[in-house]
């Protein structure tokens, strides 16, 4: 690439770099767009590790000028086996920007881990460096003194990857020598802690991170976690924590695990810890985010368990028991700052992301972040005779969930010879309660753990589990509830010795060692119901299978050995608390998933209200056919029937059903509750008594592992059995209605009926000409209850046999055999003939009388309305000229001649504004105003003719019309006229009426406005 002689890579004269046989590692790191052709593009990185000469270290090259970058390296300590160096790098980037990192050979083995340099512009005359977190540097070295960290990026950058060995090469040059190359990487030191590390996490982690749409840390190369090749050494695991995620969250659910090195004949033991995310599969990858010497051979993790709306706690708490070494993260182990409270850890409990409380033998000690740093409040002495666990609750009494510092006043301590006190911090003189001389102890004295109800803030309630601390084996569960008990409750589950208790969902659990009885596998005792009355006795579920025969496991880790986690279902751990051995499964860390926690099956037949019918004889309810929703994981379920909606008058109760089919489970309780049938099917017997409400409820019994585990009940249903009526019958069989037995004249096209028999869908009728019905008639089947005969008509005078049986869905026996006799020829009814008969003699006046009222109506119809009009009129209207009186039927012949000349006029076509009328002298003279004569009112007269006008009102279309338009002219929406209505030929009443009320509103109105009128 140069040509000639190449560049020296030193900063000092020539021939002042390291000789070949001083140089014990090289490396040589070139920009993604080096070229060696193009002078502006040829830069490279070098670094040396040689035993002697100031020239050793890193260096970046501009094609032929020379820069010395090399890092600050970590001194190391006294007795140190050579002078530390850089074992390699790495760098990413272009020939203008990039990062580049520097690995360093050696560190000090109490440390056990290796620190790595970074710079972001190692282009500067004298780059800036940033070493690798204290806490969270790639893990080697430990004993050995040598890590070699041998460092490289991934491809986009995005992480950087970092192996350690505790090869010892202090001799430059290549030689088959102890510590010269290369056999000098073959000596290995084993439990010196080197591995495989990534920084600044696994892909997997990175990819909960994205779907949790978290921040992704882009420092690369200064927080490091180890995720294989690990040489440690896991004498026991020690504690175990878990966190999972509200529900419909896009987090992801974590679990912390912490192990212990006790190697006696390594001279530094390393204790780790190591994190997961996902579900409960423990046998995926666990990546280490803690790597420490702890000055004890026990440790605790513990972490906040309280949920917001859509995320959960990352805080996480490391502490050495019966030590000072407490590590506190704000990050999932990401991160970790050391606390100092000066106080040595029996136990702790996290109260909120950024205060805990630290249990100290009989002393308990607050802390709380204050900026970033931790401030710590005087001790508070519990008065005990010693200290064992500590907790805080969920939610304190008064306080609102879902913000910092809410969670942090009360706190209860267990003490190690079956004591519990408790105190509210948020008090301005903080005392342990009771006061001593009133303190009770649990029946079984010991090692006690003590826990709070998931609802504390309202029901006050603290449960405490106890192993003695003599012989182990006694020990049970008990409750408290803070202002009102005066004595310990007994919650007597089955099991003795417990070293853990827990509750999540209103479900508590305790961990047991000694069981009842024995040969059973220690395990987990479950109630779902720890706040329940006593007596009776609480209803308890042992938890053990999974776990090998005896003596397969030890629950029995302190200060506490069981842990719960709660997402869709209630998560149980615990650790065997053996040497951890994993082929032999010793030691290892146990996970049981509770799915009967959260719901009941949910019950579907018969619904609420629903109407059992029953047997009319016995006064017994028919069968009750129940159904419910399958559980998952269920196979088992058990049945309840009681009088009372609290079940405390219980007439069945059914707890091993086993469905016919898992998929939808269902049992029948049979007709009356009589049969003692105990197949899987039939739920058990009893008695269902007419006129009653039942209560019924079902549940999970049993899981699909075989466990007898019990859910919650399901939703109470009730129904009625119906009032029995008595009734007596002239047949056990059908009864056969029509025709009735022996019935006589019969027609011969009869109809048949019976009276229905319960539930039947189909019947079988028979008619026959014998009763052995063998010569047939008809036989058919029918659904309803009556049949018509249509066939041929039958025979005269002939007796017939019938009868009805039904056939589905059961057959019965036949109805009684009915016969009929059809009716004689000489019998059958013969067409009458109706008699002529003469009307009696008043229908003859009656017909006069109505034909005379006719012919009046029909004249009166044809005459002028005016004569019957009201005898007030207005001036403008023509009135009758009163001469002389004449014969009535002349003046009906002159008024219908007037009319008729009247009509001709005026149904000219020219308009009456446009005619010259010169009409003849009589029709002028009787058109003509003149002056009326008064006579005197005939009283018979007058009503005569109101009852003529009334009759011509009700029968002549002209007189309504008349009188429409006479009402329309007095409310002033027509103009009066002194002519009659303007008579249109063919057209309707109603178009006539239109034309002339439109056409005197057109003399009346604006034209504009007819629209508006129409």
């Amino acid at each position: 690439m140069y040509g000639g002689i190449p560049p020296e890579v030193t900063t000092g004269g020539p021939c002042t770099s390291p000789k070949a046989g001083e140089i014990i590692t090289a490396d040589l790191e070139l920009p993604s767009d080096f070229s060696g052709q193009d002078f502006s593009l040829r830069r490279l990185y070098v670094s040396n590790d040689a035993i002697t000469g100031p020239q050793t270290g890193v260096y970046r090259l501009d094609n032929l000028v020379i820069y010395g970058i090399t890092p600050p390296i970590t001194p190391l300590s006294a007795g140190a086996p050579r002078p530390n160096g850089v074992s390699s790098i790495a760098y990413y980037g272009t020939y203008a920007a990039g990062a580049l990192l520097a690995g360093e050979v050696a560190t000090d083995p109490a440390k056990g881990m290796v620190n790595i340099q970074r710079t972001s512009n190692p282009t500067a005359s004298t780059p800036t460096w940033q070493r690798s977190d204290n806490f969270k540097s790639p893990t080697g070295g430990g004993v050995s003194w040598f890590a070699n960290a041998q460092v490289a990026w991934s491809f986009d950058g995005a992480r950087a990857y970092c192996g350690t060995s505790a090869a010892n090469p202090t001799i430059g040059g290549t030689n088959w020598a102890l510590n010269q190359w290369p056999r000098a990487w073959l000596n290995t030191v084993p439990l010196d802690e080197s591995a495989f590390s990534i920084s600044p996490y696994s892909r997997t982690y990175e990819q909960d991170l994205l779907l949790a749409e978290k921040t992704l840390d882009t420092d690369v190369g200064t927080i490091w976690n180890q995720v294989g090749i690990i040489d440690t050494e896991t004498s026991f695991l020690s504690d175990v924590a878990a966190l999972d995620v509200p529900e419909d969250s896009t987090d992801y659910p974590v679990r912390y695990l912490a192990s212990i090195n006790n190697n006696a004949p390594v001279a530094q033991n390393f204790d780790s810890v190591w994190r997961r995310t996902g579900d409960n599969n423990l046998l995926q990858t666990w990546e280490r985010i803690l790597c420490i010497a702890t000055a004890s051979d026990d440790a605790i993790v513990r972490v906040n368990p309280r949920k917001t709306e859509d995320k959960r706690s990352q805080a996480l708490v490391f502490a050495g028991t019966l030590s000072t070494d407490i590590r506190y993260s704000p990050d999932e182990g990401q991160t970790w700052q050391y606390l100092s409270p000066n106080i040595t850890v029996t136990d702790l409990t996290l109260a909120s992301e950024t205060s805990m409380y630290i249990l100290s033998d009989t002393d308990v000690r607050r802390g709380k972040i204050t900026g970033t740093n931790w401030a710590w409040d005087a001790q508070k002495d519990t008065l005990l005779n010693s200290g064992h666990t500590i907790a805080t609750p969920l939610e304190n009494p008064g306080k609102k969930t879902g913000g910092e510092g809410e969670h942090e006043d009360w706190v209860a301590v267990g003490s190690a010879d079956g004591y519990v006190t408790y105190a509210d911090f948020s008090a301005v003189n903080v005392q342990f309660l009771p006061p001593p001389a009133q303190r009770i102890p649990t029946p079984a004295a010991g090692n006690t753990h003590v826990v709070f109800d998931e609802k504390f803030h309202e029901n006050s309630i603290i449960y405490a589990a106890s192993n003695d601390t003599a012989a182990g084996t006694s020990g049970k569960m008990y409750r408290w509830t803070v202002g009102k008990s005066t004595a310990w409750d007994e919650l007597e589950p089955p099991n003795n010795a417990f070293y853990g208790i827990c509750q999540a969902r209103d479900v508590l659990y305790g961990v047991w060692n000694i069981a009842t009885p024995p040969e059973t596998p220690p395990g987990v005792d479950r109630t779902l119901y720890p706040r329940s009355a006593i007596p009776p006795p609480i209803e308890w579920d042992d938890l053990t299978t999974g776990l090998p025969t005896p003596p397969s496991v030890f629950f029995t880790r302190e200060p506490t050995a069981l842990k719960i986690s709660t997402n869709d279902y209630n998560n149980l751990w615990a650790i065997d608390d053996r040497n951890y051995d994993f082929a032999n499964k010793l030691g290892c860390l146990w996970a049981y998933t509770d799915t009967m926690t959260r719901k009941g099956p949910w019950a579907t037949a018969p619904p609420s209200g629903d109407l059992i019918p029953v047997d009319p004889v016995s006064g017994r309810a028919d069968e009750v056919n129940f159904a419910w929703d399958s559980l998952e994981s269920a196979t088992g379920y058990e049945l309840e029937i009681a009088k009372d909606k609290d079940f405390t008058i219980r007439i069945l109760s059914s707890d091993n059903i086993t469905p016919v089919d898992q998929t939808a489970p269902a049992v029948y309780f049979p007709a009356g509750g009589l049969s003692p049938t105990p197949a899987s099917a039939i739920g058990n017997w009893g008695n269902l008594e007419a006129g009653h409400d039942y209560y019924w409820r079902v549940r999970a019994s049993r899981a699909a592992t075989g466990e007898i585990i019990h859910s919650p009940w399901s939703a109470t249903m009730y129904f009625t059995v119906k009032i029995g009526v008595p009734t007596t019958a002239e047949h056990l069989g059908l009864k056969l209605l029509k025709p009735s037995t022996g019935c006589r004249d019969v027609s011969l096209t009869p109809s048949f009926s019976w009276a229905p028999f319960p539930k039947t869908t189909a019947y079988e009728f028979v008619l026959a000409r014998d009763p052995a019905l063998s010569n047939y008639i008809v036989k058919t089947t029918i659904s309803g209850t009556a049949y018509e005969y249509k066939e041929d008509i039958l025979d005269t005078g002939t007796v017939y046999y019938w009868q009805v049986r039904a056939i589905k869905p059961v057959p019965s026996d036949p109805s009684p055999v009915s016969t009929f006799t059809t009716i004689t020829a000489d019998e059958e009814p013969q067409p009458s003939i109706p008699k002529k008969t003469s009307p009696p003699f008043w229908i003859w006046i009656v017909i006069g009388i109505y034909a005379v009222l006719i012919v009046a109506l029909i004249v009166f119809a044809s005459m002028k309305p005016a004569y019957f009009g009201p005898t007030v009129k207005r001036d403008s209207e023509p009135q009758p000229f009163t001469g002389k009186s004449t014969n009535p039927f002349t003046r009906i012949i002159k008024a219908v001649s007037l009319r008729m000349r009247r009509s001709r006029y005026l149904d000219k076509p020219q308009s009456r504004e446009a005619m010259e009328p010169e009409p003849d002298a009589q029709f002028q003279q009787a058109i003509k105003p003149r002056h009326i004569v008064e006579k005197p009112a005939n009283p018979f007269s007058e009503k005569m003719r109101a009852l003529f006008n009334r009759i011509a009102e009700a029968t002549s279309p002209r007189i309504r019309e008349r009188h429409y338009l006479d009402e329309l002219e007095e409310k002033g929406i027509i103009k009066p006229e002194a002519a009659p209505i303007e008579e249109l030929p063919r057209e309707s009443l109603l178009s006539r009426l239109r034309h002339n009320i439109l056409s005197r509103f057109r003399k009346r109105q604006h034209p504009e406005d007819e629209e508006n009128f129409q």
